[in-house]
């Protein structure tokens, strides 16, 4: 063992000392004790305790004692062991008594709607029920079929009672005047007098009668040469039934003719209203003879043919009486223009008509200044 030693001084002049300081070396081996001295009896300090020695080897074990020792304290818990197996479940107890009721619980959610399954086969049909079910609404309408085929017609119904006669109405305006009546026959012939021939009374077929004149031409100066107008073309008519009008077309055009028939009032003139409406031609289609077909009864008497353009494109050129030239034979008792004698008033015109049904002759017809210089289509009222 190294020691050391410091050594302070002391800043007295009287004394000096010297502290030395040393580091403890190991307890060295304990000396073999002396021999025991007298008893004091004075007790000496007591010196300090030694070092604990090492533990002897354990004595046998001694008999059992019949006094318990003291208990000892507890110690501390020591750590939570692993957890042992499940051991096996016990025999299930008897059933405890009901407990009573609990209120309902609040309804939950509607689930989703399963699948549909897969349609079942048709049952047997049951017996007929004997209480008719409620009607089902009306579906909705197919769609139309096509038109059948017309049926034919039924026989026609009983004539009805005849209901009893009304009380006789007020009397209407006069009629026009009705057409003059075939002329009676001629009396003898008085002395110096030439017999006059009569008219034929009996048509064969495939003739009739046409406004008159001894020179006919192909002609498009007849004035019917725009919509809307119209021409009236005298004509002196057998008594007998007819079964077509119409005119000659030498070049055919465009447009629309209705053709009428008006009767003669006592002035010779044509009536206001027609007596006759013949329907229409078209112009256009062909040439030669172009017919309507009709069914009329009529007293010999003068005439009146009436043309009215209802649609026009062109003029189509037709057989006329020549009213231009001084060829034309006049008509009996026909007016003539008097500043030209041998000039042929041969019809009437205007510009008046509507496109359909014809109309009635205006007024100023029966003036004798509406007369037209040009070409009268040439009208026939024949029998097929």
């Amino acid at each position: 063992m190294s020691i050391f030693e410091d050594v302070i001084t002391s800043m007295d002049e009287d004394a000096e000392w010297t502290i030395t300081v040393a580091e403890q070396g190991p307890p060295g081996a304990q000396g073999p004790s002396g021999p025991s001295g007298p008893a004091s009896t004075i007790p000496g300090p007591t010196g300090p305790t030694g070092p604990t020695g090492p533990t002897g080897p354990s004595g046998p074990a001694g008999a059992d004692s019949t006094v318990p020792g003291s208990t000892g304290s507890t110690g501390p818990t020591g750590p939570t062991g692993p957890t042992g197996p499940v051991g096996p479940t016990g025999p299930t107890g008897d059933t405890g008594p009901t407990g009573p009721t609990g209120p309902p619980g609040a309804d939950g959610s509607n689930g989703a709607d399963g699948a549909v399954g897969p349609t079942g086969p048709t049952g047997p049909a049951g017996a007929d029920s004997t209480v008719p079910g409620p009607t089902g609404p009306s579906g909705p309408s197919g769609p139309a079929g096509s038109t059948g085929a017309t049926g034919p017609t039924g026989p026609p119904g009983a004539n009805g009672a005849t209901g009893p006669t009304g009380p006789t109405g007020p009397s209407g305006p006069p009629g026009a005047t009705g057409a003059t009546g075939p002329s009676g026959p001629s009396g003898p012939s008085g002395p110096g007098s030439v017999a006059v021939p009569q008219l034929v009374t009996t048509l064969p077929s495939g003739s009739g009668f046409s406004n008159l004149g001894t020179y006919g031409t192909a002609s498009a100066t007849h004035q019917l040469t725009a919509a809307n107008r119209r021409s009236w073309i005298p004509l002196y008519i057998a008594a007998g039934t007819y079964t077509r009008v119409g005119v000659n077309v030498t070049s055919a055009a465009a447009s629309t003719w209705r053709l009428g028939l008006h009767t003669s009032d006592s002035n010779g003139w044509p009536t206001a209203t027609p007596a006759y409406d013949f329907g229409t031609l078209d112009m256009s289609t062909s040439t030669g003879r172009r017919d309507l077909t009709v069914n009329i009864t009529l007293a010999a008497g003068w005439y009146w043919g009436q043309i009215q353009v209802d649609s026009y494109t062109a003029t189509p050129t037709v057989t006329s009486v020549n009213g231009v030239s001084g060829y034309a034979l006049v008509p009996l008792g026909f007016p003539t223009d008097v500043s030209n004698p041998t000039r042929t008033r041969a019809s009437f015109y205007d510009t008046g008509g509507t496109g359909g049904a014809l109309g009635d002759a205006p007024a100023s017809l029966t003036a004798p200044g509406v007369l037209t210089a040009n070409d009268a289509v040439r009208f026939w009222v024949w029998k097929a």
